[in-house]
């Protein structure tokens, strides 16, 4: 018998526990990222246990009105599951996950899945179930990820642009958080897009401060300046460049192609993944083709991260599938 019950403060540590083991967890799915902008969102994260309240799968989310979203605060959500464990509990869970939504008047679920550049083991069973469940996709992004384990070198033009910057005798620092935000990052943002970061120097800062070993912040110097910053996020198997931004000197001098050199083959050359995140626009539905070919002359793969609206009426059809 599985009990679905919603995600109170006293669940913290089974939910990070879980999410520590999970098969496609990561530490942007545990309750201190999740809860810095606690206050932006009206959380509705569901943990399934068993009989004997072992937990069995999480659900971060919030909600708005009758919409359930998996979580909108969050680039990716995903039902997160156990290692190993078998399709039909999975569906199971499924379908005890919608049957308890509509019966609790939530409508739809918007649906984020987790890149698979983040599973820890592979977990890929929900595409079938999505399948039954007659799911539509409203979203596509696409990631630009390296795999190490396929990585062979950069383009020409790459190569060609890191040596320019190597003649500049650059330098390379880590943790300055301050400086990259105040002097590059926050200018350029509004500059050309009149917008913030999506997290302001302090909340990254308390990010940092409760994932010591997860974000990083490199810094490329030219002369004691600072010419371009890379923000890293790093979970089990993936190192993502959260945010990447230079200044007039550093786009000159082939700044960011140089840092990225180093992060790729010595920063985070034993990670099997490091993803330059999506180029995509408008919602999916656009390419910014420009980033898209700076980003692609690194010879990465492209990963697409699907987004799936759920309809919560239509939980029979997994239980006619269990029931076969």
């Amino acid at each position: 018998m599985l009990k679905i019950s919603l995600y109170q403060p006293k669940d913290k540590d089974a939910w990070d526990s879980f999410v520590i083991t999970a098969k496609n967890g990561t530490f942007l799915h545990q309750r201190n990222f999740m809860d810095y902008h606690a206050h932006k969102f009206e959380d509705f994260s569901l943990i399934i246990r068993n009989e004997k309240e072992q937990v069995l799968a999480i659900l971060p989310a919030n909600r708005v009105e009758n919409q359930i979203y998996s979580h909108a605060g969050l680039t990716y959500g995903g039902l997160l599951l156990q290692k190993g464990e078998k399709l039909a509990n999975i569906i199971l869970y499924w379908q005890q996950l919608l049957s308890f939504l509509a019966e609790n008047g939530k409508e739809t679920l918007f649906y984020k899945t987790v890149p698979f550049h983040y599973h820890q083991e592979l977990s890929l069973e929900e595409q079938y179930i999505f399948f039954l469940l007659q799911a539509e996709i409203y979203r596509t992004d696409t990631s630009f990820v390296i795999d190490n384990q396929q990585f062979s070198e950069f383009n020409y033009r790459r190569q060609r642009s890191i040596k320019k910057a190597l003649k500049q005798q650059p330098t390379i620092a880590e943790g300055d958080f301050g400086l990259y935000w105040e002097k590059i990052l926050v200018p350029n943002l509004q500059a050309r897009f009149g917008v913030n970061p999506v997290h302001s120097l302090e909340e990254i800062l308390l990010l940092k401060s409760r994932f010591p070993t997860s974000i990083f912040q490199y810094n490329l110097f030219l002369n004691q300046q600072i010419a371009a910053g890379v923000t890293i996020f790093k979970t089990a198997t993936t190192a993502h460049a959260q945010y990447i931004s230079t200044n007039e000197l550093g786009k000159a001098t082939g700044a960011v192609d140089y840092l990225f050199d180093f992060l790729i083959k010595t920063a985070f050359k034993d990670m099997r993944y490091f993803s330059f995140g999506i180029a995509n626009e408008a919602q999916g539905k656009k390419m910014n083709w420009g980033l898209a070919e700076w980003k692609e002359s690194f010879s990465p793969q492209v990963f697409p991260q699907h987004f799936y609206k759920i309809d919560t009426q239509k939980a029979h059809l997994l239980t006619t599938t269990l029931n076969v």
